[in-house]
């Protein structure tokens, strides 16, 4: 728990995939009101912290900056589903205008010319094998031994380059095409470590 605003909070912080997070903001207390200004500033707190954090490849140290979508309960939604679509609406913004944090409006909801457009691309994306998998390493943090990796989707579209799950997903999922990327990934997951033994890379 931590303090917004003289008013105590409850956060809780779940991995959607890839590299988003869902993080709920709770209010302690049914007399406390839950403000906006509360969630800005427990969301600030968190991408502060996230950028305050060095990570190590090797020797040199490397920082993860992050961007955030806010949707409101009750006043963008009543259901999970409702809020987590909006606050991916409001993270798309912030994203698209360079800017850190954004909370959800009406105007930034994803248009049917927008999911059209995507739809089309998807589908050429697939046949044209546009999606590349990324490798997360998984790391024994007591001996710093390597001990797998996590293959991350990321699409290569050639107009607006390196896209993140969180960009596509969606669309993809009202599309019926999550199966079908699935697949694609899978395969060529399986070629790079059929690569990786080839070059006498240990399992």
């Amino acid at each position: 728990a931590m303090k917004a605003s003289d008013r105590k909070l409850t956060i809780k912080v779940a991995r959607l995939g890839g590299d988003e997070f869902a993080v709920v903001v709770l209010r302690v207390g049914q007399d406390d009101a839950l403000l906006p200004v509360d969630v800005s500033t427990a969301v600030d707190h968190l991408l502060a912290e996230l950028a305050r954090t060095a990570f190590c490849a090797g020797d040199t140290p490397l920082w993860i900056t992050g961007s955030a979508g806010i949707a409101l309960h009750p006043r963008n939604g009543r259901d999970y589903s409702t809020l987590l679509k909006k606050a991916d609406a409001a993270l798309h913004h912030a994203k698209s205008s360079s800017g850190e944090v954004d909370f959800y409006r009406d105007d930034m909801q994803l248009t049917p010319s927008f999911y059209l457009k995507t739809e089309v691309e998807l589908y050429a994306a697939l046949l044209e094998q546009q999606f590349v998998p990324y490798f997360q390493p998984r790391v024994n943090l007591e001996g710093g031994r390597l001990v797998g990796a996590e293959a991350l989707v990321r699409w290569q579209h050639p107009n607006k380059g390196l896209l993140s799950p969180g960009d596509f997903l969606p669309v993809a999922k009202t599309a019926g095409l999550i199966s079908r990327i699935d697949l694609q990934m899978l395969e060529l997951t399986c070629r790079q470590i059929a690569h990786w033994r080839h070059t006498g890379l240990p399992d």
